[in-house]
């Protein structure tokens, strides 16, 4: 009898495994301890599931794989930043469908994405590869390499220890937070860096996909603050343009998608690009780019304005199927928001069906459970109490409804004001942002 066809998912994401399973596919699901403790997993969704210490760790998934049962396995598939180079290499060794372990270190790795990209032509910032962040040279280094710079880890995610840097002083302030989070089992301890030229504009992103090395649907979105912004206090929130109202835009984003993604080498999968739009003429600089999922809710409303699920679009084409096609897009204002409420141990807060009672309010998950600490948003970017997705009606003003919805949901929120701690977890059950 011919074993049933088996996908095996790095990460537990019960949308995927419930898609994968409405699609004929038996699930075998590796997951970090992280998503076990905060009670993301539960046996009974997947057919065989087993807890790796380290998605990241091929060494570890190999462990795994020789203990499951994977007859009938046809793909590898993972939405997790931390996972993408583990699942090539293992779908290259059980001589299945998964990613190219070679593109998805070049969409791991900020410096050698760069490298590709200026070799190619690109006009994009000027970078450094910084090999240890902790060594004492570092602030003459980025000095002469020159300011305003941004820092970050070469192969982070949510501008997790992304500082803006305007002399030596902030560099060694990065230093200081970067030595932190090495010491401590927060799983945002890196050591190589990279500084980059800080681009000035708006901060957009690029969401989609792209199968055969085609570039068959797309999603522009602008953020209301751009993510670094968020290191000060700023809440991130970003809307989906229109496709009709904003043709120019998408003309823009189109132009910059396929051609960065057909350098780096994305032939399948879902893609996250964010660029800088700069005006007078119109153009958009290359940021970074990841092989996955954009965070938050994009996905949410990405359905909402468009009727595609790009969860389901994920697991289609790592499985080789049809992708189940978008539907012309909605009019109405699409936007997803962060919100919170002030640091500390929570009290009280709202239920999730008094925050979807609000008419505009149409997706809405806490990320924080009940008896936890609302965390610090200026810690990194992926900090927050909840996400929301709101649809405007046709004429309302998008910003008003949005400030509206924060100030009604933290002044709902009760806290008691004490330090709150960031979450014990390691940097693999961290949302990518």
């Amino acid at each position: 009898m011919t074993p049933k066809p088996s996908i095996l998912l790095l990460g537990w994401r019960t949308p995927y495994i419930r898609i994968a399973r409405e699609l004929g596919l038996r699930t075998v699901v590796l997951y970090p301890p992280g998503q076990w403790d905060s009670g993301q997993v539960d046996p009974a969704e997947a057919d065989q599931s087993m807890l790796v210490e380290q998605l990241s760790s091929v060494e570890h998934v190999l462990r795994a794989v020789a203990r499951l049962d994977l007859s009938g396995c046809i793909a590898v598939h993972t939405q997790e930043e931390w996972a993408l180079a583990s699942a090539g290499l293992v779908a290259e060794h059980l001589g299945v469908r998964g990613p190219d372990a070679d593109v998805m270190c070049r969409f791991r790795d900020k410096a050698l994405q760069k490298d590709h990209l200026t070799a190619a032509g690109f006009d994009i910032p000027a970078h450094l590869e910084i090999p240890d962040i902790l060594s004492p040279e570092v602030p003459s280094q980025v000095a002469e390499f020159g300011f305003p710079t941004v820092l970050k880890p070469i192969a982070g995610a949510g501008t997790s220890i992304t500082v803006l840097t305007r002399d030596a002083a902030d560099v060694e302030r990065a230093q200081a937070e970067a030595r932190t989070h090495d010491e401590t089992p927060v799983v945002l301890g890196r050591r190589t860096f990279i500084a980059e030229s800080f681009v000035p504009g708006r901060e957009w992103h690029l969401d989609g996909y792209v199968r055969d090395g085609e570039l068959e649907f797309l999603a522009v979105s602008r953020y209301g603050v751009n993510p670094i912004d968020t290191r000060q206090g700023s809440l991130l929130w970003s809307w989906c343009l229109d496709p009709e109202r904003e043709k120019w835009a998408y003309r823009l984003g189109h132009d910059l998608a396929e051609r960065s993604l057909s350098v780096l080498g994305l032939r399948d999968g879902l893609f996250h690009l964010e660029a800088f739009h700069q005006e007078g003429p119109d153009r958009l600089v290359f940021g970074e780019c990841a092989a996955r999922l954009g965070g938050a809710m994009v996905r949410e409303a990405v359905l909402r304005k468009f009727g595609l699920d790009l969860y389901r679009a994920g697991i289609e084409i790592a499985a080789g199927l049809p992708v189940t096609p978008p539907r012309p897009a909605i009019g109405n204002d699409v936007a997803w928001t962060y919100l919170t409420a002030a640091p500390g141990q929570l009290v009280s807060r709202p239920t999730e069906d008094e925050v979807l009672e609000r008419p505009e309010v149409t997706d809405f998950r806490y990320l924080v459970n009940s008896d936890d600490a609302v965390p610090d948003t200026t810690v990194w970017t992926a900090a927050r109490l909840a996400d929301a997705v709101i649809v405007a009606p046709e004429g309302a003003e998008l910003d008003v409804l949005l400030r509206e919805l924060r100030d009604w949901f933290s002044d709902a929120v009760v806290t008691r004001q004490e330090s709150a701690e960031p979450p014990s977890t390691s940097h693999e059950d961290i949302p990518s942002a």
